[in-house]
């Protein structure tokens, strides 16, 4: 097979992944040593102020995956308690899963439904604070419902304390129940006894019909940027500062923004997920997005990536991985 035709089977399976048709493309170009520069002299400052075992990672090669899931749970933080006690650097603690308080608690909760549910290994779940959109944020009230959105099903649910264990049903597809100790087949005695492993089988109950959730329904992009700050202070400093600059170059406009828990990658700091909304499936009717994972983004690159993926590309030094949803 000659060089050709490989980076043509490459660039088709690339292609294939996604609802839209990308082009991968370097930024970093002899034509582009500016923007370099700045990258740099961002990075070094930045290091400057952080002890060793905090350092960003400019150099080594970024991971070329992603989760695999099929769903992305957004809990919305409640408001600021002020405008100098943000809640995401506040009562975001390190592993947000274990926080008793309500609305974070669902978090912990779901992820524990979910793993008796059938898709349930499917579903991501993070807690994001809204900078910018067209979602309303929930008061600070412990009585009310958390706000869930429900990604690609575009829908922002509220989901009281005792529908939290249904609303993993319903997201996780219906409960699984384990079978164990199967009928000896005929041909398990044909190996003998010492030969049959005791498999244990996953069959699917019937999900609860009669449980309905509202919703409002929101369809338009997203850009999700990691500021996690006590998992990890870099995501802290660099979450803020990108969505600054966000604010700045008017890069909200029509989308919602919002910081996100941890998804992975520290030492890449800043990481964004790009959700690209397509439209409609005429074939099932379901939502079409492209979800985009970037590491590296730093206030110098942002506006230019950005700028690139609206483009249809994709720059290669900063991209994760992605995948089409639907």
């Amino acid at each position: 097979m000659s060089w050709r035709l490989k980076l043509t089977l490459k660039y088709q399976v690339f292609r294939a992944s996604f609802h839209r048709q990308y082009e991968q493309v370097r930024i970093h170009t002899w034509g582009s040593h500016s923007l370099t520069c700045d990258c740099q002299n961002y990075s070094n400052k930045m290091n400057q102020s952080l002890p060793n075992e905090l350092q960003l990672d400019m150099d080594s090669q970024l991971p070329s995956k992603v989760p695999d899931y099929k769903k992305h749970v957004l809990v919305l933080s409640p408001q600021n308690k002020s405008a100098d006690k943000l809640e995401w650097m506040s009562s975001w603690q390190s592993k947000l899963e274990l926080n008793p308080m309500w609305p974070y608690s669902i978090i912990g909760e779901l992820k524990s439904h979910l793993r008796d549910t059938r898709y349930g290994s499917d579903v991501l779940v993070n807690a994001i604070s809204m900078h910018s959109g067209d979602l309303p944020v929930p008061s600070r009230d412990s009585q009310e419902k958390a706000y869930v959105f429900v990604i690609p099903d575009m829908k922002l649910y509220k989901i009281s304390q005792q529908e939290v264990a249904a609303f993993a049903l319903f997201l996780g597809g219906g409960r699984t129940k384990q079978v164990v100790n199967h009928r000896l087949s005929f041909v398990d005695y044909l190996k003998g006894a010492n030969n049959v492993v005791n498999q244990t089988e996953m069959a699917p109950e019937t999900l609860d019909s009669n449980h309905e959730f509202s919703y409002e329904t929101c369809k338009r992009d997203w850009i999700l940027v990691c500021g996690h700050n006590q998992r990890d202070r870099r995501c802290g400093i660099l979450g803020k500062e990108l969505i600054n600059e966000i604010s700045l170059k008017g890069l909200h406009r029509g989308k919602n923004v919002a910081l996100i828990s941890h998804v992975g990658g520290h030492k890449f700091a800043g990481n964004l997920i790009l959700y690209k909304y397509m439209g409609i499936n005429e074939r099932t009717g379901d939502n079409k997005l492209d979800s985009l994972w970037f590491s590296r983004v730093l206030p110098p690159n942002l506006g230019i990536l950005l700028e690139y993926v609206n483009s249809h590309k994709i720059p290669i030094e900063y991209y994760r991985g992605g995948m089409s949803m639907n």
